[in-house]
């Protein structure tokens, strides 16, 4: 009887793990099948969630994008952070087809060397990099075509670049969807275009070449009393005593959607190249933008007659005359030289620029009570004060700046992008007592869309640029961001509203901090006990060569003049010399075993500690069952 009990529950024990192997099986495929565009994300900066930007820019193409994503495994097998890379990539991209619901169709390619998906990456201008001695070249680029053969294209994926994958890539895809090329006005009373008149010949500022790479540009004149409708982006530079109406007419353009780079400057070194010629004896001097009306319906201010000064971030300059003796090199506080430290790293703008130069720009404030958002885009360092204008005009007072210099300790704002709600400045019109406003006046708009920078003169090309000769030509070659700063402002104002609001996302590649700190500590004291022994040996080579001076360079001679107490310090001085050798060896050699014993526990972890986990769990469960039908079976 009891045989058969046992009998019948071995098969029923049988039948129930036959079983929950088929629930197994059933659950998962129903999980694949019901929540396959389900996914969860649970990396740190939400590396493989698309913003709700995105998904507005997806959802509302129209007509089919193809995306071409060429990867060459090659190249993932030599660098396998471009492997990681790569895996992001095309996940992303995935997930925008999955959002586009079939307007968007990604292809995926391999392209290995003299095939025929090779000759089509480089046909689509992408760049391949060697991979191996033979120099066959590796590729990391897209490709993408909408269906008027409009083409955007990604030359190589920079990893530099990383943290800005979903805008670029949202970037893309809006330029396809709404392929018009932006148009930008430029409304400023300084010669920036150029002049064509043989007799008055000037070339167009470098910032202009840069743009018009980019955009549609004319210039919209200063009396403008209406922007013109195709105009996009209104770009404002040392605007001065400019018409209401004129005035109005930017208010109403801002109300309306029109997106705004204003420039304006407390006090504009290069105002005079817009001055006209003036009487004997005098000289045009620099002066102050005039904005402060539309300034306060955005939120902001510049504040009045004063400069930004910056210890931290001061350009050197090299200064005469001034009842100074010779020429002197000193920290010039008023010309500031923005580094990365000084700009938003999750802003499209700024997010990847090195160095903006800026000559006494004025500072920006936030009013009190604005409803706009004001994001500072650049700051000076907490080592900053505000500076009288006057200091800097007509002589800049360069050393009287230095030494009076008391930093306030806080940053000042030099660029700042505004977004949000805001009201006309002009409510009632251009003209103040009228009773009502004109026809079609906005008097408050949900969001506006603005970037405001407090200095013109770094538009200047000498502030970020200089003329080379090559091969015969004059090539401008930039030292600073000053004209990739604009080009980048006003590409992501010329974006949908839904690409303005992307922000810089975190890197897929995470490093062992661990290893890295083990690293740093052993690289600092190998540096140490490198400087000491370079030092010894410095001091061994001039002991010898004292030597060989006085023993006239031949070896007899200098055994002979050589006293016993030289030659124990020259003995000592090699044995020394064996023993920082080998303590060298000691550090390197104590840096690779504390990292092999990083590495051997992590593997234990990751390979061998979960299996033991669950060998140990079955042992102490059979075990448990065990004792448990032996304490049944005496029962019984």
């Amino acid at each position: 009887m009891k045989f058969l009990q046992n009998a019948d529950r071995n098969r029923l024990g049988l039948i129930a793990i036959f079983l929950l192997i088929l629930l197994f099986f059933a659950v998962n495929i129903f999980s694949n099948a019901t929540f396959k565009a389900t996914k969860i994300d649970l990396t740190e900066d939400k590396l493989f969630t698309v913003s709700d930007g995105t998904r507005q820019v997806l959802e509302s193409i129209e007509e089919p994008i193809t995306v071409r994503l060429y990867y060459s495994k090659s190249l993932g097998e030599r660098s396998p952070g471009y492997a990681t890379y790569y895996n992001r990539v095309h996940e992303l991209l995935e997930q925008y087809a999955d959002i586009a619901d079939g307007k968007l169709i990604l292809e995926t390619y391999n392209p290995e060397p003299f095939t025929d998906e090779e000759d089509r990456a480089v046909s689509f201008g992408l760049r391949g990099v060697p991979v191996n001695s033979a120099n066959d070249l590796g590729y990391f680029g897209l490709a993408a075509t909408n269906s008027t053969d409009d083409q955007e294209v990604v030359p190589f994926f920079v990893r530099d670049r990383e943290t800005f994958i979903e805008y670029d890539l949202t970037k893309l895809v809006y330029s396809l969807a709404t392929p018009k090329k932006p148009v930008i006005g430029v409304m400023t009373g300084l010669p920036v275009m150029g002049n064509p008149n043989p007799q008055f010949a000037q070339p167009q500022w470098g910032f202009i070449a840069r743009i018009r790479d980019f955009f549609t540009v004319f210039s919209v004149p200063t009396d403008s009393q209406e922007i013109p409708v195709d105009v996009d982006i209104l770009l404002i530079a040392h605007p001065r005593n400019l018409d209401a109406k004129v005035q109005y007419a930017i208010d109403q353009f801002v109300m309306k959607g029109g997106r705004v780079l204003a420039l304006v400057d407390s006090n504009a070194e290069i105002a005079p190249l817009a001055a006209p010629p003036m009487g004997m004896g005098q000289a045009p001097q620099p002066d102050a933008s005039d904005l402060e009306t539309l300034l306060k319906a955005w939120g902001v201010e510049l504040v009045d007659n004063k400069i930004a000064a910056d210890r931290k971030g001061a350009r050197r300059v090299s200064m005469g005359g001034q009842g100074l003796p010779r020429p002197i090199v000193t920290d010039y506080v008023a010309w500031i030289s923005a580094k990365p430290a000084n700009m938003d790293p999750e802003d499209v703008v700024t997010g990847q620029l090195k160095e903006i130069n800026f000559a006494t720009p004025g500072a920006l404030k936030k009013l009190d009570g604005a409803t706009t958002e004001v994001q500072p885009l650049i700051e000076t360092s907490t080592d900053s004060m505000l500076i009288d204008s006057s200091m800097a005009r007509p002589t800049p007072q360069v050393l009287e700046m230095l030494n009076g210099f008391s930093p306030s300790g806080e940053k000042l704002m030099l660029a700042a992008r505004i977004t949000g709600p805001a009201e006309s400045a002009f409510p009632k019109g251009p003209d103040g007592d009228a009773e009502a406003p004109p026809a079609g006046h906005i008097a408050k708009a949900d969001n506006i869309r603005v970037i405001v920078v407090s200095d013109v003169d770094m538009l200047y090309d000498q502030f970020w640029s200089e003329n080379q000769n090559f091969l015969g030509q004059q090539v401008s070659v930039p030292f600073a961001d000053n004209a990739n700063f604009v080009v980048n402002a006003l590409d992501s104002l010329s974006g949908s509203e839904a690409l303005i609001g992307l922000r810089a996302r975190g890197n897929s590649d995470r490093p062992f901090t661990v290893v890295e700190e083990l690293q740093r500590a052993a690289e600092v004291q190998y540096r140490a006990t490198e400087k000491e022994l370079v030092r010894k040996l410095q001091d061994a080579e001039n002991s010898l060569d004292d030597l060989l001076k006085r023993g006239g360079g031949d070896a007899a001679q200098i055994e002979a003049v050589l006293s016993d107490e030289q030659k124990r310090q020259i003995e000592q001085t090699r044995v020394e010399m064996l023993e920082l050798r080998r303590e060298l060896r000691d550090v390197q050699g104590a840096l690779r075993k504390d990292i092999d014993k990083l590495d051997a526990t992590l593997k234990f972890l990751d390979i061998w500690l979960m299996p033991l986990l669950v060998i140990i769990a079955l042992l102490i469960v059979t075990f448990l069952r065990y004792r448990r039908r032996s304490v049944t079976m005496r029962a019984s």
